[in-house]
């Protein structure tokens, strides 16, 4: 199996120990990764809410650790809030969506709202706000991993949205779909056949990264954390 490693920043101490004519060479080598804090947003009726939203996230940002692991980009989720307002646990207009945004602002750091469902269905479901800017915000729903069939009423389709929130969270890293002419020097197309290709609301998006991906993420929500395990940042997309 062959890796291509980059190592972002460098810096190397040498130092010679000599005893007993054995010399020996000890060699430490500094990392430094970006790192995004990720601050989810639950809704629930009141603290007593025992089925409050939120049940999807954490297989749906498993997922994300895992593709944008591959550009050497980590995700720090901080404890969630609740918004005790359980009319925003279904939302029926994208003003409705934009008005639960509203709700919590957490400095550095990217809300990503659950809500129950989007109804009626929206852009996949899900959508980012102020992509590519300290304000980046995520709106998604509980029915990502439990889509409705829309040829049987009342039946679904199971989880086959996972990747979802790793879309979005490339948006929020500044970059679009693939093929889509941007004019802002701070965003980049995404690549064709990875996680930013579009899904709609009936398919995933797939797992796939690119090594041009990896090269145009950029946030200014992005903090740089040092590492001393060099294996935690390999890049190793898919697609060069």
């Amino acid at each position: 199996m062959k890796f291509d490693v980059e190592l972002v920043a460098e810096k190397y101490w040498v130092k010679r120990l000599i005893a007993d004519d054995i010399i020996a060479i000890v060699i430490i080598v500094v990392i430094l990764q970006n790192v995004l804090n990720i601050q989810p947003v639950f809704i629930r009726s009141s603290p007593s809410d025992t089925s409050p939203t939120g049940w999807s996230f954490d297989t749906m940002m498993q997922s994300a650790k895992c593709i944008w692991r591959k550009c050497c980009v980590f995700f720090n989720v901080l404890k969630p809030i609740y918004v005790d307002k359980g009319a925003y646990k279904v939302l029926n207009s994208l003003s409705e969506a934009i008005s639960l945004l509203s709700e919590v602002n957490v400095d550095n750091a990217v809300e990503i709202f659950v809500v129950d469902r989007w109804d009626p269905i929206w852009d996949g479901c899900g959508a980012s706000f102020s992509s590519g800017t300290a304000n980046a915000k995520i709106v998604t729903c509980d029915e990502q991993l439990k889509v409705p069939d829309p040829n049987n009423p009342g039946s679904y389709l199971g989880a086959v949205n996972v990747n979802h929130l790793a879309h979005e969270l490339g948006h929020v890293m500044s970059l679009d779909h693939p093929g889509v002419v941007v004019i802002s020097p701070m965003t980049a197309s995404g690549t064709p056949n990875t996680v930013m290709e579009p899904s709609g609301f009936y398919a995933d998006n797939p797992h796939q990264q690119s090594m041009h991906n990896c090269n145009n993420v950029a946030s200014p929500l992005f903090r740089l954390s040092l590492t001393w395990v060099a294996t935690r940042c390999i890049r190793n997309p898919e697609i060069v």
